[in-house]
């Protein structure tokens, strides 16, 4: 990618892995050298090395890279969200309703909220956000 003031040009090579251990092992393959050597002497700078885990570069843009990829749009983000949100939030109030119905309001709400919170920020996000990559990036 050539950059915005016409000096040089920026490489970026992305490996994506299944799991930590599995970038972790890359780590110490000896394949990684044999692959990473005939790109490394393209540069002419120092080699900059960059990890995100889950959804992180979702929430935080990678913003060290000369060009930081733009987010996908708000009105996406918010689509994203309420998708991955109503219906478990509908399906926890029905699935919870006999323990909610017993403690104060405020309680069962905290209740639902946590357990929402985890299932979205750990499964329903992700997995959405995977699924309608190409649909997020597209202006």
């Amino acid at each position: 990618m050539r950059r915005d003031d016409g000096q040089g040009i920026d490489i970026f090579c992305i490996a994506r892995f299944r799991s930590k251990d599995d970038l972790e092992a890359w780590k110490l393959s000896p394949d990684r050298k044999t692959v990473l050597d005939p790109i490394e002497t393209l540069s002419v700078l120092d080699v900059a090395r960059q990890q995100a885990y889950g959804s992180n570069i979702w929430f935080e843009p990678v913003v060290n890279l000369p060009i930081p990829p733009k987010p996908p749009r708000l009105w996406k983000r918010w689509i994203v969200s309420l998708v991955a949100v109503y219906p478990a939030l509908i399906v926890l109030i029905y699935l919870l309703k006999p323990i909610t119905s017993k403690v104060a309001e405020p309680i069962g709400l905290l209740l639902v909220a946590t357990i929402l919170t985890g299932i979205t920020t750990a499964l329903i996000a992700p997995w959405l956000t995977k699924k309608l990559h190409k649909w997020l990036v597209s202006r």
